[in-house]
Parts: structure tokens; sequence; C-alpha cells
């Protein structure tokens, strides 16, 4: 992804081959498709595999709160870096696609185990509020110009944590 995305910025998505990003990155292009189907999945990194964890987690929600924390931090130790990743997922066609295929695969998790403890639509409504979170949060931070160090995550998720609780009556 790291390759990918400063390759990306340097000169632009459509401007970058796959054979290019694995070379870069140092390895295979056999390798790259073993875990992007296509170019624009890298520029969203390992999403896939989280979504997958969520599903495999016996606490969804507190799985990706911990995810999202490893995330903060990551944009806080290089903020262009997922400045460029932001722009890509909210401006490029494919790579917007993307990020909604994420988007919904952590919803569909989260949805899963909040059913258990909530009626459907309760459910359903939560898992969209936690799964849409960081995608909302960056959003926001790129519209306002995407300053260091990075979006101000704890107070946005404590509002995200209390508005799940609170549709799943908590």
């Amino acid at each position: 992804m790291h390759a990918a995305l400063e390759l990306f910025e340097q000169r632009g998505f459509d401007d970058v081959r796959v054979e290019e990003i694995a070379e870069a990155a140092d390895v295979s292009t056999r390798t790259f498709f073993r875990y992007f189907e296509h170019k624009a999945d890298v520029a969203l990194g390992l999403a896939a595999l989280i979504a997958e964890e969520l599903r495999a987690s016996d606490d969804a929600f507190e799985t990706l709160v911990e995810q999202l924390r490893y995330y903060f931090e990551r944009v806080h130790e290089d903020v262009d870096l997922y400045r460029t990743q932001a722009l890509l997922a909210f401006r490029h066609p494919r790579v917007r696609a993307g990020r909604i295929e994420a988007v919904l695969a952590f919803e569909d998790a989260l949805y899963e185990q909040f059913r258990r403890e909530a009626p459907e639509l309760r459910a359903k409504l939560a898992a969209t509020v936690a799964s849409t979170f960081v995608a909302s949060v960056m959003e926001i931070w790129v519209e306002n110009g995407a300053p260091a160090p990075g979006p101000d995550w704890e107070p946005a998720l404590a509002e995200m944590r209390a508005a799940v609780d609170r549709i799943l009556d908590r």
C-alpha cells in the first residue's frame, strides 16, 4: 500500500501500472494479486483482512475499535500518505467503489453481531454508524485541508461509541 500510494501521489492513479507497484514494493505481480484483486484495492490497504477479522471476532465492535486505534496511529505517523489515500478514496471512482465495498463488509460483520443483542433495524443502524466512522472522519479532515497531525480521533470515536450504545439501548 505504501509503495502504491507513493507512486499514485507522484504520478497519479491512472498512470501507475500494477507491475510498477509490485516492483516498488519488491514483490512479484503474482504476490500482488494474492492480496489485491485490482490496482484500486491496494489504495485501501488490507481492508478485506480487517473485515474477516471482524467476522471471526467474538466482539466485532471492540475488534473494530482496536483496529481503528491502530489506524489512527498510522495516520499520525504518515499524514501525507493517508491524505493521499483519503483523496483517492473520495475522488477516484474505482477506489471510491472499493471504499464503499470495504465499508459494507465492515457493516455486514458488525450487523451479524449486533443482531444478537438488538432488533434488526437497531442492529443495522448501529452497524452503519460504526462502519462509516473512518470514512466520515477522514472526509471531514480532507474537507478541512487535511492538517497535520491528522484528525482528532478520540472525541470522534467517543461520539461514535456513544451513538452505537444509544442505538442498541446499551
